[in-house]
């Protein structure tokens, strides 16, 4: 059977997260600019020999091309060893969560590469925080101001790898929306402003549309 033609996924790695100190960190830059919305309208179209990303039918091969096996191995005893803080706590029970049934029972390759994609955005809109605050920070709106549009503009990644980025992290926010294995109580008010990402501007299902 011939075999549709799939976009290369591209992982941003960033060791950062193995260590205990990072340089830098971002800031917000305000509200969306027409440049930003320029990003928006032309560069997130998906050609139309590229499978629809939203029913995200990519397999396993295909992560295995993009995530090496020494990483991957990496990732996974990272993401199974014992939290260093809430950010590292929170992106390991959302690795659980996506190999559990009720995440969708994902193959390791898929749940390295969903929850890799969510940590390189956390750690990029704040490199040296260690929660969640950096997702809702500004209502989330720095996720696109200060996440998106630099890689847009500087080629880093492209509009169709983007959408897979804020595809993991719908993943996210809705594991984040079941309550399900994870202590509540450490989420804190980040737990609702998460949840307001699906409901309220900036919606992760427009950006990714």
């Amino acid at each position: 059977m011939k075999r549709r033609k799939q976009s290369k996924i591209i992982i941003e790695e960033d060791d950062s997260s193995l260590t205990d100190e990072s340089e830098g960190s971002f800031h917000s830059g305000g509200s969306t600019t027409d440049e930003h919305r320029e990003y928006d309208e032309h560069e997130l179209k998906v050609e139309a020999d590229q499978d629809d990303i939203s029913s995200f039918g990519k397999s396993d091969e295909e992560d295995e091309e993009n995530i090496e096996d020494g990483d991957q191995q990496k990732w996974k005893d990272y993401y199974l060893s014992p939290p260093k803080n809430d950010r590292h706590y929170f992106m390991s029970q959302f690795y659980k969560y996506l190999l559990h049934a009720e995440g969708g029972a994902h193959s390791e390759h898929q749940t390295t590469l969903y929850t890799r994609q969510v940590h390189i955005i956390a750690d990029a809109l704040d490199a040296e925080g260690t929660d969640l605050s950096s997702l809702t920070d500004n209502d989330g709106l720095n996720i696109w101001d200060n996440f998106c549009v630099p890689r847009l503009r500087d080629k880093i990644l492209t509009g169709n790898t983007l959408k897979v980025y804020l595809r993991s992290l719908e993943y996210f926010v809705k594991f984040i929306k079941k309550g399900l294995l994870y202590d509540r109580a450490l989420a804190g008010s980040v737990e609702k402003g998460l949840v307001e990402l699906e409901r309220s501007p900036p919606r992760l299902s427009e950006y990714d549309s």
